[in-house]
Protein backbone atom coordinates (compact mmCIF):
# COMPACT_ATOMS: atom_id res chain seq x y z
CA UNK A 1 0.00 0.00 0.00
CA UNK A 2 2.83 2.21 1.22
CA UNK A 3 4.50 1.73 -2.23
CA UNK A 4 1.20 1.90 -4.49
CA UNK A 5 1.04 5.85 -2.78
CA UNK A 6 4.74 6.63 -3.65
CA UNK A 7 4.27 5.58 -7.14
CA UNK A 8 1.32 7.29 -7.62
CA UNK A 9 2.88 10.79 -6.08
CA UNK A 10 6.08 10.15 -8.50
CA UNK A 11 3.72 9.70 -11.25
CA UNK A 12 1.72 12.82 -10.41
CA UNK A 13 4.92 14.83 -9.99
CA UNK A 14 6.24 13.76 -12.77
CA UNK A 15 3.31 14.72 -14.91
CA UNK A 16 3.30 18.56 -13.22
CA UNK A 17 6.82 18.35 -14.18
CA UNK A 18 6.01 17.38 -18.07
CA UNK A 19 3.00 19.55 -18.26
CA UNK A 20 5.14 22.74 -16.91
CA UNK A 21 7.84 22.54 -19.90
CA UNK A 22 8.39 25.20 -22.40
CA UNK A 23 9.44 25.04 -25.86
CA UNK A 24 13.21 26.22 -26.18
CA UNK A 25 12.91 28.66 -28.81
CA UNK A 26 10.36 30.68 -30.93
CA UNK A 27 8.65 29.09 -34.13
CA UNK A 28 10.41 29.72 -37.05
CA UNK A 29 13.98 30.85 -35.64
CA UNK A 30 17.04 29.56 -37.31
CA UNK A 31 20.29 28.26 -36.54
CA UNK A 32 23.51 27.33 -38.40
CA UNK A 33 26.29 25.79 -36.18
CA UNK A 34 29.81 23.93 -36.57
CA UNK A 35 30.22 20.72 -34.65
CA UNK A 36 33.45 18.06 -33.28
CA UNK A 37 31.97 14.37 -33.42
CA UNK A 38 33.66 11.41 -32.13
CA UNK A 39 32.21 8.19 -34.22
CA UNK A 40 32.07 4.87 -32.91
CA UNK A 41 31.00 1.40 -33.39
CA UNK A 42 32.65 -0.88 -36.29
CA UNK A 43 34.67 2.61 -36.62
CA UNK A 44 36.45 5.20 -34.22
CA UNK A 45 36.95 7.93 -35.62
CA UNK A 46 36.63 11.73 -35.33
CA UNK A 47 34.92 14.39 -37.32
CA UNK A 48 34.20 17.98 -38.02
CA UNK A 49 30.78 18.82 -39.25
CA UNK A 50 27.95 21.30 -39.89
CA UNK A 51 24.13 21.67 -39.23
CA UNK A 52 21.29 23.95 -39.73
CA UNK A 53 18.28 24.20 -37.47
CA UNK A 54 14.71 25.95 -37.88
CA UNK A 55 12.19 25.40 -35.40
CA UNK A 56 8.96 24.56 -37.12
CA UNK A 57 6.81 25.32 -34.27
CA UNK A 58 7.91 26.42 -30.56
CA UNK A 59 8.66 22.40 -29.86
CA UNK A 60 9.50 20.85 -33.09
CA UNK A 61 12.90 21.45 -34.57
CA UNK A 62 14.69 19.75 -37.91
CA UNK A 63 18.49 19.14 -37.95
CA UNK A 64 19.62 18.63 -41.29
CA UNK A 65 23.57 18.09 -41.15
CA UNK A 66 26.74 17.08 -42.42
CA UNK A 67 29.36 15.90 -41.01
CA UNK A 68 33.30 14.11 -42.36
CA UNK A 69 35.21 12.24 -40.45
CA UNK A 70 38.99 12.31 -40.88
CA UNK A 71 40.80 9.76 -42.25
CA UNK A 72 42.44 6.90 -39.58
CA UNK A 73 45.09 4.47 -41.15
CA UNK A 74 46.46 1.81 -39.07
CA UNK A 75 49.76 0.02 -39.19
CA UNK A 76 50.35 -3.77 -38.54
CA UNK A 77 53.62 -5.17 -39.09
CA UNK A 78 54.06 -8.94 -39.14
CA UNK A 79 56.22 -11.46 -39.51
CA UNK A 80 55.23 -11.97 -43.64
CA UNK A 81 55.08 -8.00 -43.97
CA UNK A 82 53.12 -5.02 -43.11
CA UNK A 83 49.31 -4.35 -43.48
CA UNK A 84 48.43 -0.65 -43.90
CA UNK A 85 44.74 -0.16 -43.51
CA UNK A 86 42.63 3.60 -43.97
CA UNK A 87 39.24 4.65 -43.08
CA UNK A 88 37.29 7.51 -43.49
CA UNK A 89 33.47 8.18 -43.79
CA UNK A 90 30.89 10.73 -44.18
CA UNK A 91 27.19 11.19 -43.18
CA UNK A 92 24.20 13.66 -44.42
CA UNK A 93 21.57 13.05 -41.26
CA UNK A 94 18.20 15.05 -41.47
CA UNK A 95 16.66 14.54 -37.69
CA UNK A 96 13.65 16.32 -36.07
CA UNK A 97 13.76 17.49 -32.36
CA UNK A 98 11.12 17.65 -29.83
CA UNK A 99 12.68 20.60 -28.06
CA UNK A 100 11.91 21.12 -24.23
CA UNK A 101 12.89 23.06 -21.54
CA UNK A 102 12.26 22.87 -18.07
CA UNK A 103 11.04 26.22 -16.40
CA UNK A 104 12.74 29.77 -17.45
CA UNK A 105 16.46 28.32 -17.80
CA UNK A 106 18.90 28.42 -20.06
CA UNK A 107 19.13 24.38 -20.38
CA UNK A 108 16.76 22.12 -22.86
CA UNK A 109 17.13 18.86 -24.16
CA UNK A 110 15.13 16.95 -26.78
CA UNK A 111 14.73 13.52 -27.91
CA UNK A 112 15.69 13.04 -31.71
CA UNK A 113 14.46 10.94 -34.43
CA UNK A 114 15.36 10.68 -38.38
CA UNK A 115 17.24 9.27 -41.23
CA UNK A 116 20.92 9.64 -42.70
CA UNK A 117 22.90 8.55 -45.17
CA UNK A 118 26.43 7.74 -44.78
CA UNK A 119 29.69 6.80 -47.19
CA UNK A 120 32.63 4.69 -45.92
CA UNK A 121 35.88 4.24 -47.34
CA UNK A 122 38.54 2.16 -47.04
CA UNK A 123 42.05 0.64 -48.27
CA UNK A 124 44.12 -2.21 -47.49
CA UNK A 125 47.65 -2.47 -48.48
CA UNK A 126 50.21 -5.24 -48.41
CA UNK A 127 52.78 -6.93 -50.15
CA UNK A 128 53.01 -4.44 -52.76
CA UNK A 129 48.98 -4.60 -53.82
CA UNK A 130 46.17 -2.51 -52.28
CA UNK A 131 42.37 -2.79 -52.52
CA UNK A 132 39.86 -0.11 -52.02
CA UNK A 133 36.21 -0.55 -50.82
CA UNK A 134 33.89 1.92 -50.59
CA UNK A 135 29.92 1.63 -49.06
CA UNK A 136 27.00 3.87 -48.49
CA UNK A 137 24.05 3.15 -46.89
CA UNK A 138 20.50 4.77 -45.58
CA UNK A 139 20.00 4.00 -41.29
CA UNK A 140 17.62 5.27 -39.24
CA UNK A 141 18.52 7.45 -36.12
CA UNK A 142 17.75 7.96 -32.52
CA UNK A 143 19.73 9.67 -29.80
CA UNK A 144 19.29 12.78 -27.40
CA UNK A 145 20.65 15.67 -27.02
CA UNK A 146 20.31 19.05 -24.90
CA UNK A 147 21.14 22.77 -25.54
CA UNK A 148 22.66 25.20 -23.53
CA UNK A 149 22.27 28.95 -24.09
CA UNK A 150 25.28 30.49 -23.54
CA UNK A 151 24.02 34.12 -24.97
CA UNK A 152 20.99 35.31 -26.70
CA UNK A 153 22.91 34.43 -30.03
CA UNK A 154 24.99 31.31 -29.10
CA UNK A 155 23.46 27.72 -28.18
CA UNK A 156 26.39 25.36 -27.57
CA UNK A 157 24.86 21.97 -28.75
CA UNK A 158 25.79 18.44 -27.05
CA UNK A 159 24.09 15.09 -28.60
CA UNK A 160 24.57 11.29 -28.25
CA UNK A 161 22.96 9.43 -31.28
CA UNK A 162 23.10 5.83 -32.84
CA UNK A 163 22.14 4.47 -36.46
CA UNK A 164 20.60 1.56 -36.54
CA UNK A 165 21.34 0.12 -40.49
CA UNK A 166 21.73 -2.93 -42.40
CA UNK A 167 25.46 -3.53 -41.50
CA UNK A 168 24.82 -3.21 -37.62
CA UNK A 169 24.26 0.01 -35.46
CA UNK A 170 26.83 2.91 -35.18
CA UNK A 171 26.72 5.46 -32.50
CA UNK A 172 28.09 8.88 -32.47
CA UNK A 173 28.65 11.74 -30.34
CA UNK A 174 28.63 15.68 -31.49
CA UNK A 175 29.63 18.88 -29.72
CA UNK A 176 29.28 22.45 -30.81
CA UNK A 177 28.32 25.67 -31.28
CA UNK A 178 25.01 27.24 -32.93
CA UNK A 179 24.47 30.41 -33.87
CA UNK A 180 20.76 32.13 -33.87
CA UNK A 181 20.36 33.83 -36.97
Amino acid sequence: MKTAKTMLKMAILAIALFTNLVANAQRGESAIGGNLLVGGGQTSLFGIGVNFQHNITDHIRIDPSFSYFLPRTETTHTWFGTIETSISMWQFNTNIHYVFRPGTGNFAWYPLIGVGVVGLMGEVSAFGMSAEANNTFVGFNAGLGMDILLSERVILNIEASARLHGNGTQHHSRIGLAFVL
